[in-house]
């Protein structure tokens, strides 16, 4: 817990030094340390096991092994009466040489054709791609300095973010979420909803003015596309406590029907990642559709692979979805004959 600002520390001094290309490599590497080796287990493991799988398995079994003398040693750090202490020190050297086991194999994987690059964070050239269809926008909010490193075609722009720091990210995020609980409590009442909402509305103006709006300026989006010209895309990759915030709902909404709206709704398309090698790997060899206003002039994209859509409009125990189905049936209209369709609930 101590390290968690770690990789935005690293990358603020990054971009200290000038190197917005190793900024993103460690803001990325620190993003999401369990998502993104859970992510490389699965693909570097899946394309193991085609061409070698028997050093697949090995893989496989080492890193259980590992995990079960991780889970072991919780066990007993958690529960000191269990009389287990006294076996820590032969789990910590069953782990230690485990470890080492799995050092050695995977010096021996790496030096197959191929793999390289097995189980190691991606360097920046694999990173951009994922940009193909839109700005990828990593947000970095560190104690140095707070930044926007924007991923495209031609490499990586930076965005000062002077407005934002870590301390005020923290004390609006409890605003935001503080107000939600009260805007959506039953046992409230009117005057109370109205002052939560309009806190809610402060925080999304804050998050235009510090975050979103100087990098949509940036990026030169600035109103409202024409009828007949498609939407931009944009993937936010938030971090710390700006991942609880709406990015995609960040703008003073009293300017929507302005033609040059502050808000990010009424200017771009956004989707909000993990972190770029998610991105990556859910469309390696496919473009998304450019959407417009109206969804009716969507590019259809048939590349022959079916679509299974599963609509639940209701949930036990949560609150219904009542547009799951209506979304599930434009899906199926955009797509004709390819979507297999499941309703749940």
């Amino acid at each position: 817990a101590e390290l968690g600002g770690i990789g935005r520390d690293a990358a603020a001094a990054c971009l200290e030094a000038g190197l917005p290309e190793r900024a993103v490599e460690l803001f990325e590497q620190g993003r999401g340390v369990l998502f993104a080796q859970a992510l490389d287990s699965r693909t570097d493991v899946s394309a193991l096991a085609d061409k070698r799988p028997e050093l697949a398995h090995e893989f496989i079994r080492l890193t259980g092994e590992l995990d079960r003398y991780h889970d072991s040693a919780a066990g007993q750090l958690l529960n000191p009466n269990a009389g287990a202490w006294a076996n820590m020190p032969g789990e910590a050297g069953r782990r230690q040489r485990a470890g080492e086991d799995l050092q050695d194999l995977l010096e021996v994987i790496r030096s197959q054709t191929g793999f390289d690059r097995f189980m190691i964070p991606r360097p920046i050239v694999e990173l951009l791609p994922a940009s193909g269809d839109g700005p990828v926008v990593l947000i970095n909010v560190a104690e140095a300095r707070s930044d926007a490193l924007i991923l495209g075609p031609k490499g990586v722009d930076v965005v000062p973010l002077p407005g934002l720091d870590y301390a005020t990210v923290r004390d609006q995020t409890n605003n935001f979420l503080q107000g939600l609980d009260t805007a959506l409590d039953p046992q409230g009442d009117q005057a109370t909803w109205d002052a939560a909402e309009a806190g809610l509305r402060d925080v999304l103006g804050w998050l235009w003015d510090s975050v979103t709006g100087p990098i949509l300026d940036h990026l030169g989006l600035t109103t409202r596309p024409d009828k007949d010209q498609p939407w931009t895309h944009v993937h936010w990759c938030p971090s710390g406590p700006l991942t609880f915030l709406p990015l995609h709902a960040a703008g003073h909404h009293d300017t929507r029907f302005d033609q040059e709206p502050t808000t990010v709704i009424d200017r771009v398309i956004s989707s909000t990642i993990p972190t770029v090698r998610a991105l990556a790997n859910a469309r390696p060899h496919t473009t998304s559709p450019n959407l417009n206003e109206d969804c009716d002039d969507v590019h259809r994209v048939d590349d022959g692979h079916r679509v299974l859509v599963v609509a639940m409009p209701h949930t036990p125990d949560q609150e219904a979805l009542p547009g799951a189905d209506a979304e599930a049936a434009l899906i199926r209209d955009l797509l004709p004959g390819r979507v297999d369709r499941k309703s749940v609930g």
